[in-house]
């Protein structure tokens, strides 16, 4: 008989895209058409916006924003789209509900 393709096989695939002037504005990875794994964004003058990872198209996992100076805006952690444990943003410290334990 004749194999037939895996439909284990995801379609995975790494992008990059670039601010009308040239600069690198965004990188990360994509699984299914989703975004997946560590995410970063960049201000056209190179600094980071903000450094992220998504799990199945969801922020899951450490955020970290900045300004475009370079200056720290926010930094925490999401688990699933939402917001967990202790945040910085800005000068204030804000605590939402604690990130589940982290699974295999």
């Amino acid at each position: 008989s004749t194999p037939k393709p895996s439909s284990a096989a995801s379609d995975v695939y790494k992008r990059q895209d670039y601010h009308d002037s040239g600069e690198l504005w965004m990188k990360g990875s994509y699984s299914d058409g989703k975004e997946d794994g560590p995410f970063e964004s960049f201000f056209k003058n190179g600094q980071p916006e903000w450094v992220c990872s998504f799990a199945k198209g969801e922020l899951h996992g450490p955020f970290e924003s900045y300004h475009e100076d370079g200056q720290l805006e926010s930094k925490g952690s999401y688990s699933h789209g939402k917001k967990c444990g202790e945040w910085t943003e800005g000068v204030e410290t804000v605590r939402y509900p604690s990130c589940p334990p982290a699974r295999d």
